[in-house]
């Protein structure tokens, strides 16, 4: 009876501070022995309370022996999470997690948990092949992925055995907390000298600042793209001391799958170049033309006027010069070029797919470039390539509407489509006035009632009843004819079209309302996944709100919502997300992209520019859909199409060129003046509000939106107008995606779409451009 009378006593005593899985009370038993001496002596307890003493401790000692079981089958030796622990909020991420086995050895599958951008708790299997399999005691490292929630949000990892799929052991990971979710990530691969100084230099607010991730060792480095989610750029310096052999043909194929979909790197190579850019290599296919040699620098006036820093002629010798890659058959635009014919550009920067690639045609850590002063800001501008000035960062936090709740334009069109049509949405005021009006109704208004008609007081008892159930079955009423009962879905897409390396990537935003509490399973499908398009790969979760306001993945409050977690699928050729609660009248922001090789924009005949940079050619539309509010943007210039039929051509010199800057701020002369119309960010003009995401750097961003486009900026496409590209947008009726919702009948949906396809078409200068027979 003592043994277990201590054991009662010690887990009344734990109840009160352990945590919800236990994880941590039998790391150290001291504790639990001087909890037992403290308990109160036994003697003068009657017996039939001893008794239930007794089954109490029984059931005490086995969940103790169940948790000491839990405890001793895996051990987290290190956790880390994204590149060297920073990582975005937000955003898909992988964690690295060592782990060793207990003195039995496991079996089963890991899955990660976290919560979404609502505080509701998420659960992230790994791959169905990923299975762990340990030995007594060995130690493994284990690559997991999943979306990493609010700022406020923890992780934890669990594995799961058995046909039940049953969790027996869970434990929470110490790793670093994600960083704002628009900040700007920047991973360096390897040795990367200047680049977290230049960093520094350029100026901007904290919002939006940069952040530095150095990568020393490869095997930290994803092998799947959705890994590099978070990242907008990657500074791969290729010098002597660089890792980039290292790198496995899945971690380079990630790489290269990241930058086709929107990434955006910088690469710098010298003395290395014959190696790494052979045929044979996939850097090569990276590169702004063909390896043709290597050239000694020659000129150093371009590298101080690029950074506005002295290059002390006695450092240039023969001996240390650094080389210059030369290239054949260049198809990058030049941002910095030595003087002289033959002596070949120092910076290249072309399109690649939906990002870009900014090749730096000398090693940056060569000695003679990183003993000159000058070399931090030379970095410094390389890396405001292809991005808005510093100034225009700085004017969207002190132009933004911060009342919203949002300060950036995915805010803007969340906002939006949180709008159903059919719904009304029930203030505060309004339920408000309700309970007074009801305290009225119970209170005086009952008692005069009575009174004026000299009705006996015990009347109350019936009137009393009468009023609540007639109040409650009006506002029953009302609440029906606020809500509806039809569950709605606010959906809008965006598919891209690269005509030169043949891909197509989708980006849907989905807005789901139910009018009833269930737990729903989703499921993303794609129409013509084995016709048009081919391997389609995706995912479907949750969507984020960018900001501090209510909701936000900056946002420090605690989620009070305790609902069962759900669970997302990791990305794949199947993107399923299951048993997703919905509560009473409220909605679910949910997003999903998917991304496959095609071929049917392969054979598109050529555009040019004149002497004006105006296009020349036909343009084709290549889709099998009919496209309506059409555009052809390229350069400066907007060329408007009212529709185009599938297959259908048009020439550009019928086609009135706009200017691409004013039609997008719809500018208007008043008094002599040329005036852009305000932007407004609480505006619900929702093609409007996808041509500002789709173009924002044409108009110079948040200069004239007052807002950033941190978030998600892939969706502009701005720089492929600056590099030789031209883009074909059009609107369909029919979705290319779709988030399908299971066990929801055809007559209690209803769905609103707008879809808009983009084309990226290269486009020829006239300099190079093949002249007619």
């Amino acid at each position: 009876m003592g043994i277990l009378s201590n054991a009662v006593w010690t887990v009344a005593r734990c109840a009160s501070f352990r945590g919800v899985d236990g994880e941590d009370i039998l790391k150290d038993s001291a504790p639990l022995h001087s909890f037992a001496k403290s308990r109160p002596s036994m003697v003068g307890v009657p017996f039939h309370r001893r008794c239930l003493l007794l089954l109490v401790g029984c059931c005490a000692a086995l969940l103790l022996s169940d948790l000491a079981t839990a405890a001793e089958l895996l051990q987290v030796k290190s956790a880390v999470a994204g590149f060297g622990g920073m990582y975005k909020a937000g955003y898909w991420t992988q964690i690295l997690v060592e782990l060793k086995a207990g003195p039995e050895g496991v079996e089963g599958r890991l899955n990660l948990l976290t919560e979404d951008g609502d505080g509701v708790p998420v659960i992230y299997p790994a791959a169905l092949d990923a299975k762990l399999k340990l030995q007594a005691g060995e130690t493994k490292s284990v690559r997991l992925y999943g979306k990493a929630g609010p700022q406020r949000s923890n992780w934890q990892v669990q594995l799961r055995t058995g046909d039940d799929d049953r969790v027996v052991w869970t434990q929470r990971l110490d790793v670093l907390p994600p960083q704002r979710a628009t900040r700007e990530l920047l991973v360096t691969i390897g040795p990367a000298p200047g680049v977290a100084e230049a960093a520094g230099l350029n100026k901007r607010l904290e919002e939006v600042t940069f952040i530095v991730a150095p990568v020393e060792r490869t095997s930290e480095l994803p092998d799947r793209v959705w890994g590099y989610e978070g990242v907008e750029r990657v500074v791969l310096i290729a010098g002597e001391t660089s890792p980039v052999e290292e790198l496995r043909p899945e971690q380079i194929e990630a790489l290269h799958q990241w930058v086709k979909l929107g990434g955006k790197l910088i690469f710098s190579i010298g003395a290395r170049a014959p190696q790494l850019l052979h045929p044979d290599q996939l850097w090569s296919k990276l590169m702004p033309g063909k390896f043709a040699a290597l050239d000694p620098l020659r000129d150093t006036i371009p590298l101080q006027n690029f950074a506005g820093v002295d290059f002390p002629r006695s450092a240039l010798t023969n001996q240390t010069r650094p080389p210059v890659v030369k290239f054949t058959d260049r198809t990058g635009r030049v941002e910095l070029e030595q003087a002289g014919e033959d002596n070949p550009p120092l910076i290249l920067r072309q399109a690649y797919g939906f990002g870009q690639v900014t090749l730096v045609a000398l090693a940056l850590d060569h000695p003679t470039l990183t003993a000159w002063k000058g070399q931090p800001k030379f970095v410094a501008r390389i890396l405001s390539l292809g991005g808005p000035a510093a100034d225009n960062l700085a004017a969207a936090r002190g132009r933004s509407i911060t009342h919203l709740g949002y300060d950036d334009l995915v805010g803007q069109l969340r906002a939006v489509l949180d709008q159903f049509p059919g719904v009304t949405v029930v203030s505060f005021t309004a339920v408000a006035m309700v309970a007074i009006a009801l305290l009225l109704l119970i209170g005086p208004a009952d008692y005069f009632f009575l009174q004026y008609f000299n009705l006996p007081r015990t009347l109350t008892w019936i009137t009393f009843p009468a009023i609540c159930l007639s109040v409650a079955a009006a506002t029953s009423y009302l609440g029906l004819l606020a809500h509806g009962n039809l569950t709605r879905v606010n959906q809008v897409e965006v598919v891209d079209i690269d005509a030169t390396q043949g891909i197509v990537r989708g980006t849907l935003w989905s807005h789901l309302y139910s009018p009833t509490s269930r737990n729903c399973q989703i499921a993303l499908q794609v129409d013509g996944q084995n016709t048009t398009w081919k391997n389609v790969n995706g995912t479907a979760d949750w969507q984020g709100l960018p900001g501090s306001g209510l909701g936000g993945l900056a946002s420090p409050q605690i989620a009070l919502d305790a609902a069962t977690p759900y669970l997302i699928s990791p990305p794949a050729h199947v993107a399923v997300i299951d048993s997703l609660p919905l509560r009473t009248a409220s909605s679910k922001a949910l997003a999903a992209r998917w991304w496959s090789p095609t071929d049917i924009a392969k054979d598109l005949p050529p555009l040019r520019t004149n002497e004006y940079g105006h296009l020349e050619g036909e343009v084709v539309n290549p889709l099998p859909v009919k496209l309506i509010d059409c555009h052809v943007t390229s350069g400066e210039w907007l060329y408007r199409i009212n529709e185009l039929q599938p297959k259908q051509k048009i020439k550009s010199s019928s086609l009135i060129p706009l200017n691409l800057e004013a039609r997008l701020t719809i500018r208007h002369v008043v008094d002599t003046k040329d005036l852009s119309t305000p932007w407004q960010s609480d505006d619900t003009d929702l093609p409007r509000i996808m041509q500002m995401l789709m173009l924002h750097n044409a108009v110079k961003g948040p200069t004239y939106t007052g807002m950033s486009h941190r978030y998600q900026p892939q969706i502009d496409l701005s720089e492929h107008l600056r590099l030789s590209r031209a883009i074909l947008t059009g609107r369909a009726e029919k979705p290319a995606a779709t988030l399908k919702l299971a066990d929801v009948p055809a007559d209690s949906l209803s769905q609103q779409n707008w879809i808009w396809y983009r084309v990226i078409l290269p486009v020829q200068p006239r300099e190079t451009a093949a002249q007619p027979e």
